[in-house]
């Protein structure tokens, strides 16, 4: 397809190694002369790291509190990288755009498939409800989705990101907590579409880690992918907290791509 992301292929342990490092020393010099008043930074002591934010609305730098993280007339995808030299620090740029085809054009800009996954969710949403399925999990506290309609999501997710990917799997797995300084007791997402949280996850994700090359991932503030809150990408080993923002304990729905 015209807008194809990042190739995976399965590389030996010292190529990806080396593959790593050079990414990692690309997104170290691009941070030079960064003007620290236009950015916020939040101190995480528990576990030595801190992280700074960035906030773009239509692509132009703009102070924090500009627009809100969770306005649903806004399109958020989210970004992780390196802040200058200091492994410890991570850069998070918020980009907010004010209308769907210019969240799509940045996508195509970047060679991140918003049209596709956005998409995505959409149908997977509207297979559930004209199934009934949001009806009867809103109404009945005791109903379970159907096995029929998990395996639906996991094939249907298999068939767009191998199309849009080539044909390659590309699913990058995370790990999510409940607290920022957390290193224990994480949830493992090794991928695909959730659609309901586990028991004592809904509402309760502060923070997460991936532990792969790359992710891309979008959270969803309701059931079965609607209220779509952001999607995010990330070259990983990252951890990214969501504490001390309108977005932590948010997450009802997910899909991992």
């Amino acid at each position: 397809m015209k807008n194809t992301p990042h190739t995976a292929h399965r590389f030996p342990l010292s190529a990806f190694l080396l593959v790593l490092l050079f990414l990692m020393s690309i997104g170290c010099s691009k941070n030079d002369g960064l003007p620290l008043e236009t950015i916020s930074q939040i101190s995480l002591e528990k576990n030595g790291t801190s992280q700074i934010n960035e906030y773009y609305l239509d692509s132009v730098k703009v102070p924090e509190g500009t627009f809100a993280l969770d306005d649903s007339s806004i399109f958020l995808h989210i970004t992780s990288e390196l802040f200058d030299d200091k492994a410890d620090v991570g850069l998070i740029k918020f980009w907010a755009f004010t209308t769907q085809e210019r969240y799509y054009a940045f996508g195509n800009e970047h060679n991140i498939p918003l049209r596709e996954v956005t998409e995505m969710a959409e149908h997977l949403h509207f297979v559930a409800d004209s199934a009934g399925i949001i009806t009867h999990f809103e109404t009945d506290s005791t109903f379970v989705i159907p096995q029929w309609y998990l395996d639906y999501c996991k094939d249907y997710h298999d068939l767009v990101v191998n199309g849009f990917l080539g044909g390659v799997e590309f699913r990058t797995p995370l790990m999510l907590f409940k607290k920022c300084q957390d290193g224990t007791g994480g949830l493992p997402w090794a991928g695909g579409p959730l659609p309901i949280m586990p028991p004592t996850w809904n509402n309760k994700v502060s923070r997460h880690f991936d532990i792969g090359l790359y992710s891309l991932f979008s959270v969803f503030d309701n059931y079965v992918f609607s209220g779509h809150l952001f999607t995010f990408s990330n070259w990983g080993f990252n951890s990214v907290c969501w504490e001390n923002t309108v977005l932590d304990n948010r997450m009802t729905s997910g899909i991992n791509y």
